[in-house]
């Protein structure tokens, strides 16, 4: 399925790159440089899709440590490869930014390989005898009765950010950097929520289905205490070194003074956006993805883009970094009520799955 879906993707992709990316933004000058990048990414997007499948079918299975792993040796492999293959060292060719694309597919090469090796030796979780057609169907059909719509709230959160980038790409080639410099920052800032919404999900999961409520209750409240707790020291740190952090990653002034308002704004609904991210993967793992795609909905496209809208209309980028920061605080509200009040709802016996063929 995960095949299927990444064929389906990358050819429309490589057909859409110019049109895209004109939408977001690229003038002539920056289009061929996107055309090398890209044309390689989008090739290698299976080495991305099928890890990613495997490394959650493990942490499923309870082992958290080992996806980690995996992808710590892809980011190392990727962090060795990029200076051999952009700037041509130790008698590699110069490829530049095909170099970087190269780089980040061999990379997810070699994640995929440890994943799948893992999977089929360590966790027994590979058959290698082939499914019928009717077994296929029926696991793809409870897998996409949650995929779907938890896919489709995946792809809100892009698709809006492209239109948030459209908005600021208005003030120019600075505000676009600066938003995009900041956002790495924020993905740095937030990787112990992500890493904890991750983890919910198997906790969660296995708990509900075996009707242990009062776990998955605790389990929420001490995640969404963490997320506060979390969200108030990223936001102190970010804070005060925002200019500081900005420069180490681009020494322009203009660059500098976008992302520091982005990171003197912002920061301060990191709580709430690592509950919504802690709540989401909750609901999906007790098989309710609906509410989760609704939430996200709700911030991105009822919340986020007609408040940056606004918002750019009256101050310009401030004004679109502060629409961020009260879509994220609506939002993590908006999960919170919404999860208790899911948790407090009688639990269902869990009905068995027809059996399959044995491997």
């Amino acid at each position: 399925m995960a095949l299927t879906a990444v064929f389906l993707f990358a050819s429309v992709g490589l057909l859409t790159i110019d049109p895209l990316f004109k939408a977001l933004g690229a003038g002539p000058d920056i289009l061929p440089y996107i055309r090398e990048y890209m044309q390689i990414w989008y090739f290698g997007i299976v080495f991305l899709v099928v890890p990613m499948v495997g490394n959650s079918a493990i942490r499923a299975a309870g082992n958290t440590l080992t996806p980690s792993l995996i992808m710590t040796l892809s980011a190392g492999t990727n962090i060795l490869l990029d200076p051999l293959l952009i700037n041509g060292e130790l008698g590699f060719p110069r490829l530049e930014l095909q170099g970087a694309a190269l780089a980040t597919v061999i990379a997810r090469a070699v994640s995929l390989v440890a994943a799948l090796l893992v999977l089929r030796f360590k966790e027994k979780l590979l058959s290698s005898q082939i499914p019928t057609l009717q077994e296929t169907l029926w696991c793809w059909r409870d897998i996409l009765v949650v995929g779907l719509p938890a896919a489709t709230a995946s792809m809100v959160i892009p698709i809006s950010i492209g239109v948030i980038t459209s908005f600021l790409a208005f003030y120019g080639a600075v505000a676009v950097a600066g938003f995009g410099l900041a956002s790495r920052v924020e993905s740095l800032a937030l990787i112990a929520t992500m890493a904890l919404a991750a983890s919910m999900g198997p906790f969660v999961g296995q708990n509900w289905g075996a009707q242990h409520a009062d776990r998955v209750q605790l389990a929420l409240r001490q995640s969404h205490r963490f997320c506060l707790a979390w969200g108030l020291l990223m936001a102190v740190i970010l804070g005060m070194g925002a200019r500081s952090l900005a420069a180490f990653f681009n020494p322009d002034p203009a660059v500098v003074a976008i992302a520091a308002q982005y990171l003197w704004l912002v920061p301060i609904s990191y709580g709430a956006a690592g509950i919504l991210q802690v709540t989401s993967s909750a609901l999906n793992a007790m098989g309710k993805p609906l509410p989760s795609i609704v939430m996200t909905l709700t911030q991105m496209g009822v919340c986020y883009i007609p408040l940056a809208y606004l918002g750019s209309q009256i101050a310009g980028p401030t004004g679109v970094f502060a629409a961020a920061a009260i879509a994220n605080l609506l939002a993590g509200m908006g999960a919170y009520r919404w999860i208790r009040k899911t948790c407090r709802q009688p639990l269902k016996p869990a009905s068995s799955p027809p059996k399959l063929s044995d491997a």
